[in-house]
Order: C-alpha cells, then sequence, then structure tokens
C-alpha cells in the first residue's frame, strides 16, 4: 500500500517540472531571474556540493548500472504480473503508475538540473556583445590573432612534450581540474554571471568510449558533474572541462559555453589552460574561415609553428580513426537530437556559433 502511494506522489513531479519548463519557454525573464538566478542555483548548490565529495564520476557509474538495470526491472514486473494470476491487470496498472513516478522524477531533476536553462537569456545579450555577420577580413583578422597567440603559448610549453614532439600535460588531470576550477572562479570576479562556487571536473573513466561516441565531455544534470574525456588530445582537456563547467553556471548553449570557455582559459596565468582555449578558438574560427574563404585559410595554415603543427595533426590522427563508424554515428546522431529536442535548431552545429561571440568580442576590442 505504501508503495503504491508513493508512486502516485510522484506523478506529481510531471505537472511541477512541466509548469516550470512551459514558464521558461514563454518568459525569457522568468527564464533568466526565477529559474538560472533563482531556482537552478537553489538546486545546483547542494547536489553539486555533495557529489564533489566523490573521486570519481558517480554519473558514470550510474549509466553503467542502468544498463542491466532497466531490462532487469521490466523482467521483474513481467515475472510478477504472470504470477498473479486474476490480479494482472491490477499489478499491470501498478507497476505503470511507479514507472510513470519514476519517469516524472528524472524529467524533474533535469528540468531543474539543466533543462529549463536553455531558454535563459543568450550570454551576448547579458555581456553587451553585438551579434552581427561578420566579413572574411575580420574572421580572417580575429584567426590571424589567434594564431599568434597559439604560437606564442606552444614557445611557452616546448618543454611539455612527448617522445613525437607533441604537447603532453605537465601535471596530471586532477590538478588540470584544479587549475581550471580556478579560472572559472576567477572569470566570475571579472563576469558577475560567471561568480559562483566550482565542482571538481570528473574525469571519464572509460574516455575511450566518450571518443568512440565523438564526445569530448557531458554535464549531468541528475549529479550536477561536469564529465570530461581525458584521453583525448592533451592541449584539448583544459578547455573541454571549463566548457563544462560553463554549463554548471547555468549556460546551457554550446556556443557560449565554447566562449566562456574560451574566456576563462585565456583569462589567467597558466599557459597550459591558455594555450587550450585559444586552440579551442582557433579551430572552430579556422574551421569557418576554411568553409568561407580556402585561399586565406591556407595562408593561416602557413603562420603555424611546427609544434603547433604537430599537436593539431596529433589531434586530427586521434579524432580520425573513430570517423565513419557506426558507434561515432550513433553519437553525433544523439547529441544532435538532444540539442534539437531542447530548443537549439542548428543541433550540434551550434557548437560553431561560437565563432560569432569571438568575431563580437574582436570588433569590441579592436573598436577600443
Amino acid at each position: 500500500m505504501k508503495d503504491r502511494i508513493r508512486g502516485k506522489w510522484l506523478l506529481l513531479t510531471w505537472p511541477v517540472a512541466g509548469i516550470v519548463l512551459l514558464l521558461a519557454k514563454r518568459w525569457e525573464c522568468f527564464a533568466e531571474y526565477g529559474f538560472a538566478r533563482g531556482l537552478y542555483r537553489v538546486f545546483h548548490g547542494p547536489v553539486a556540493f555533495v557529489t564533489n565529495w566523490l573521486p570519481f564520476s558517480l554519473a558514470e557509474l550510474i549509466l553503467y548500472a542502468l544498463v542491466p538495470a532497466v531490462p532487469a526491472m521490466l523482467a521483474v514486473w513481467a515475472v510478477h504480473i504472470i504470477r498473479e494470476k486474476g490480479r494482472r491487470l491490477r499489478c499491470f496498472v501498478q507497476g505503470g503508475v511507479r514507472a510513470l513516478g519514476l519517469l516524472g522524477l528524472v524529467f524533474f531533476l533535469f528540468v531543474f538540473g539543466c533543462g529549463a536553462n536553455y531558454y535563459r537569456s543568450t550570454y551576448a545579450d547579458l555581456a553587451g556583445l553585438e551579434i552581427a555577420p561578420g566579413t572574411d577580413g575580420e574572421l580572417y583578422g580575429l584567426c590571424t590573432e589567434l594564431a599568434e597567440r597559439a604560437n606564442a603559448l606552444r614557445e611557452q610549453l616546448a618543454d611539455c612534450e612527448d617522445a613525437r614532439g607533441v604537447f603532453a600535460l605537465p601535471y596530471d588531470t586532477a590538478e588540470l581540474g584544479a587549475h581550471a576550477r580556478e579560472a572559472m572562479t576567477a572569470l566570475g570576479q571579472t563576469e558577475p554571471l560567471l561568480s559562483r562556487w566550482y565542482a571538481r571536473p570528473k574525469p571519464v573513466l572509460w574516455s575511450r568510449g566518450m571518443s568512440r561516441l565523438g564526445i569530448t565531455g557531458v554535464f549531468f544534470p541528475f549529479t550536477q558533474e561536469a564529465n570530461v574525456n581525458v584521453e583525448a588530445a592533451d592541449y584539448s582537456i583544459g578547455a573541454a572541462m571549463c566548457h563544462e563547467l560553463s554549463h554548471s553556471a547555468g549556460f546551457m548553449r554550446e556556443d557560449e559555453a565554447n566562449y566562456l570557455a574560451w574566456l576563462a582559459c585565456t583569462r589567467q596565468d597558466d599557459p597550459v589552460l591558455a594555450y587550450s582555449g585559444t586552440m579551442l578558438a582557433l579551430a572552430y574560427a579556422g574551421n569557418a574561415l576554411a568553409k568561407n574563404d580556402p585561399a586565406r585559410y591556407r595562408q593561416l595554415n602557413a603562420q603555424f609553428s611546427d609544434a603547433v603543427k604537430r599537436d593539431r595533426e596529433a589531434n586530427r590522427a586521434y579524432w580520425a580513426q573513430f570517423e565513419d563508424t557506426k558507434t561515432n554515428e550513433l553519437g553525433e546522431k544523439m547529441n544532435d537530437t538532444y540539442l534539437k529536442a531542447n530548443d537549439q535548431k542548428e543541433g550540434t552545429k551550434s557548437y560553431g556559433a561560437m565563432v560569432d561571440l569571438l568575431l563580437a568580442e574582436y570588433r569590441k576590442m579592436n573598436a577600443a
């Protein structure tokens, strides 16, 4: 009897979460001030504080546990229905109520853990950045500036190489995670919207699995953990950590998380993070230039130092081994579907919209 009542109470999570999500979709003011700066902070803080004490990713363990747990629960439910002769319909309904209640709880945790944040005001509006179509000249100027920064930073890290001459982290990922937290905290001192306490980013044990899916990081709203693929190119990991921590700060749009990661990485003194953020920005800006002006992109490639070229080639070679595989296609489709389901109409293409934010800042800095 108690189980049935508990299951019925869980059904209330559907309308509660649904109303919050509807309000966020309909009224940007509620999404920004009522949720992102209000309800989300109330939810995020305690959950992130608890999971931060764990040196491993709780999210990863939960996902592994769900693989056998879900079919096992369905099997137990089916067996229970079969054995209860004369009460099969009642058992089916009771099990259905529990299942709907659990799904409602998942929906509730998703909405309060990140879902409603997709509808908050854009970072460009909040930060006063003017988004406008960029000219090829502006894009090339941005790419050239980024290339110069990458070359200079890589020269500072000349001793941080493996036997191939490719950049290698001078410390472990736990220390890199601490630096990423410090970078996000420091960014919050100049950008009030990012001012908060940050939990540690969590290295994923089976990072190879993430690579097969084409994923560099995942923010898990149910545990408020920033999970990071630590098998990817060493220079990319710091920016990936800051990207996922930006999600934990309530900025769920991928272009904004990329931009905020770049800001956090480049506005402090650690050359490892600065190089990571610069290479992130350079990758997206360079891709945009290659699409719009191939001739100038070839000129840009000629500007890279030999060390930067080695790092870029090693990164390309790493991800090439997973291209054109069923798993990679599945990961791309899942991510694209997820983003579009949360009203990110560009899907996975939204990551590249970071370039619009970079160009807006580039114009602002050069106009000053």
